[in-house]
């Protein structure tokens, strides 16, 4: 028969933080509201080019995310924690919940930090920031 065509199509890495270059979910919403998945491509780097700046251009849609480089200053009030950080796109400021959904593991020795608008900032290994810094962010982070 013919082919499905499927509209609104998206991109989600299944494993994002132990294989980010491989496994990409493809979904769209049905008529429902509901999310469904297509299907999944194991490695795209066997697809042509054209392809491949599609599907990394929807994961940069799904995935905005920042390095953090430097914590400058955290602060809580009001249940949140205030964070004032320097990240590879310049410096930010964001706040996020302080409960332990909101910080979660991030590879062997990193932690994933989720805001109040859930774009992510990223720490790959809390031991290799600065010593003060590392004290200012296990003041509250220490899960």
């Amino acid at each position: 028969g013919d082919p499905k065509v499927y509209r609104g199509i998206f991109a989600v890495l299944c494993f994002p933080v132990t294989s980010p270059y491989q496994f990409v979910s493809l979904r769209y919403f049905d008529e429902k509201g509901l999310e469904k998945e297509v299907g999944i491509i194991k490695d795209p780097s066997d697809f042509p080019p054209e392809a491949r700046k599609l599907l990394a251009g929807s994961l940069a849609k799904y995935y905005f995310e920042f390095e953090v480089i430097r914590v400058l200053a955290v602060t809580h009030r009001y249940g949140l924690l205030m964070f004032d950080v320097v990240t590879d796109h310049g410096p930010r400021q964001f706040e996020m919940r302080w409960r332990g959904d909101r910080a979660q593991d991030y590879g062997e020795k990193g932690k994933v930090l989720f805001d109040v608008f859930d774009c992510r900032y990223i720490i790959r290994d809390v031991d290799r920031l600065p010593l003060e810094d590392r004290e200012l962010f296990t003041r509250y982070i220490y899960w």
